[in-house]
């Protein structure tokens, strides 16, 4: 065939096969939806921007529906039911395509109320989205999700009973992963917690932080020119021929930051203020909360203020509140269109609102533990004096006759010789005296740490080191760790002996007297002079109670009772030692103990007082009653018995008695 009748026929092909190529994709532009049957569950024509107002509620709580209700003045959709709180725009999107292309596949045509129970498709079963159209009251749609299986879940409408599956869930996608009763939607899914997003962190010209005790300013300026471009651009323009030389432009400025005002004095730390200005690009809140209780937020006046400079743009003011200093704080953006209260984390507020810790180095004690001799300790529950011998650490006042808390003396040395504060802040008015002092004398040099009341910025107490003017924050966690109320510096139990080798114990109150003799077959007791068995187990108790007794306080310097002892209990161990616990009368809820062979009078509460002297019943061998007689036999049973014995020995009528 000729090349030139080729050329018809080629097109012919070509025509042919665009023909099958367009055919099949007209097929394959047939919907899925429409190759399968499914049926669309929104009303036809409905369109995304047609939606005003999303209610979202489980069928048993749906009283408590999460209602989503769009802006129009600000283009914006709003948890209606959070405090108008603002939607992110890319979950509301993603819900609202996936509302308006919702379809299913047939399943059960008009169900019954026992098939919609089993698909979990009840009004009180199943999870509710109801949609209205921009300014309507009357809902354009309402839509049931009940029970899912494998990547589908089963939905109805909610004017008939024909159930359907759909791959979308969208229950889950409103962030309710279970039917159960009592899952409902939060408003957390949906909510725009981005308190501040700049797009630009390096525009920034300037940050100013003002705290309740303290403010520092931190600015972008230019970096000053070295000595030898002043002197080039100082200098004559003209060569040394006296030719004209050629201007060279300028070289770009360089900008840094630098310290403007405030601060504890030295350099700050730039790696800290970077960390800083990144996380403007984008603050995120943990909740939103209700912007009616500001001053329950602390932010009626607000005790923070973060303001950020960008040149040519308005300042952006961050106000923060913080109603507990080591708690989570609350922010809101000054002057802003929308009345939000942002809930931030404690972490996340202390990154906008540093420590003076994380932004300078401040000064503390760098004491080597090996050169420290002494620790005087000066508080209301007891001054205390710590001293070295040797390698050893004890308490030489006030003295005890107790072992010390070996671990506690070792966290008060470790603590104060590497002392170092939390924050600091500006001069404060009305600090007062020192209420603790702690003084460490270390390498020859006494080294003196004053400590004021609490502070408003940071979880601790003000502190001066040294006499200087600084004024510093030591923290909570340190304060307890230094400050030790001398009772807690001793261990408090007061013998060290065995239960069992108790052999004897005698004690006398106003109610009465008792004596206990340890035997070969268990105790031997005594009820004021009358024998009386004893109950072993609660005699056991009472021996161990007498040993691991711990006393609540102690009464350094006191070696007596002030008064006679209104209960007394002495006891004997099998080795013949002896002591006397000597109990004085109630005070307030307490009783003064004296211990025999002890220097020092101590402190016990109600519960030891009734351990040591236990009521007398409860040491008393519980008697038993014995069980009583069964009944005897009534004369009516008495008499049965033997005729149902006559009557099952007579022989039957009509049988032979056997031989």
């Amino acid at each position: 065939m000729k090349p030139k009748k080729l050329i018809p026929l080629t097109v012919v092909v070509a025509i042919l096969l665009a023909l099958v190529v367009y055919k099949n994709n007209s097929k394959s532009e047939q919907t899925l939806s429409e190759q399968a049957g499914l049926v669309a569950m929104l009303p036809e024509g409905l369109s995304k921007s047609d939606l005003g107002k999303l209610e979202l509620y489980s069928g048993a709580s749906a009283e408590e529906k999460l209602v989503l209700a769009y802006d129009a003045d600000a283009d914006v959709w709003r948890v209606a039911t959070h405090f108008d709180a603002p939607v992110k725009k890319d979950t509301i999107d993603k819900y609202l395509d996936a509302l308006i292309k919702l379809s299913g596949e047939p399943r059960v045509a008009d169900a019954s109320e026992a098939d919609l129970a089993d698909f979990e498709l009840t009004d009180d079963q199943a999870f509710h989205v109801v949609g209205y159209k921009k300014d309507t009251e009357d809902a354009a749609f309402h839509v049931l999700v009940g029970k899912g299986e494998y990547k589908s879940v089963f939905i109805r409408n909610e004017d008939d009973n024909d159930i359907y599956t759909e791959e979308t869930d969208l229950r889950q996608q409103a962030g309710v992963y279970s039917s159960d009763e009592g899952a409902k939607p939060k408003p957390d899914t949906w909510l725009n917690k981005d308190v501040i997003k700049m797009e630009d962190t390096d525009a920034i010209t300037k940050v100013a932080l003002t705290y309740p005790d303290k403010s520092v300013v931190f600015e972008k300026r230019e970096k000053p020119k070295a000595e030898e471009e002043k002197a080039a651009d100082e200098g004559d323009a003209e060569g040394e021929d006296g030719e004209t030389t050629v201007d060279v432009p300028d070289a770009e400025p360089e900008y840094e930051w630098v310290l403007a005002s405030g601060g504890p004095g030295g350099d700050y730390k730039q790696s800290a203020l970077d960390s800083l200005l990144r996380k403007f690009g984008n603050l995120t809140a943990s909740d939103v909360v209700d912007p009616a209780k500001k001053a329950e937020w602390g932010l009626e006046p607000a005790g923070f203020r973060c303001t950020i400079s960008v040149e040519g743009k308005d300042d952006v003011v961050i106000e923060g509140g913080r109603p507990s200093v080591d708690e989570d704080g609350y922010v809101r953006i000054a002057g802003a269109k929308d009345d939000l209260v942002y809930k931030l984390s404690k972490y996340t507020f202390e990154q906008i609102f540093p420590k003076g810790s994380s932004l300078f180095t401040l000064p503390g004690l760098t004491l080597a533990k090996d050169a420290t001799e002494s620790i005087e300790l000066t508080q209301e529950t007891g001054n205390v004096t710590l001293a070295k011998s040797g390698e050893t650490w004890s308490v030489t006042s006030p003295a005890a006759d107790l072992e010390t808390q070996s671990t506690k003396l070792d966290t008060i040395v470790t603590t104060v010789t590497a002392w170092k504060p939390v924050d600091y802040a500006d001069a404060q008015s009305g600090l007062g005296a020192a209420t603790r002092t702690a003084a460490v004398l270390s390498g020859g040099e006494i080294h003196r740490l004053k400590v004021y009341g609490e502070a408003k910025s940071s979880a601790g107490v003000y502190a001066r080191l040294d006499g200087t003017d600084t004024l510093l924050v030591m923290s909570k966690t340190d304060l307890d760790k230094i400050f030790v109320a001398p009772k807690d510096l001793y261990q408090r139990t007061l013998l060290d002996l065995d239960e069992n080798d108790v052999a004897a114990i005698e004690g006398a109150s106003p109610e009465g007297a008792f004596a206990l003799v340890r035997g070969d077959e268990g105790w031997n007791l005594t009820l004021d002079g009358v024998a009386a068995d004893a109950d072993t187990l609660a005699c056991d108790l009472l021996a161990e109670d007498i040993v691991d007794l711990q006393v609540a306080g102690i009464q350094f310097g006191q070696a007596a009772l002030t008064g006679e002892p209104e209960r007394v209990l002495h006891f004997t161990m099998k080795d013949g030692a002896q002591w006397t616990f000597s109990v004085g009368p109630e005070q307030d809820g307490q009783y003064a103990l004296a211990v025999s062979g002890k220097a020092q009078t101590f402190v016990i509460g109600q519960s030891d007082v009734t351990n040591l002297f236990p009521a007398f019943d409860s040491l008393k061998k519980v008697e038993v009653p014995a069980e009583e007689p069964a009944e005897p036999a009534t004369e009516t049973t008495e008499a049965t018995e033997p005729a149902a014995e006559a009557v099952s020995a007579a022989p039957v009528e009509g049988t032979e008695t056997a031989q």
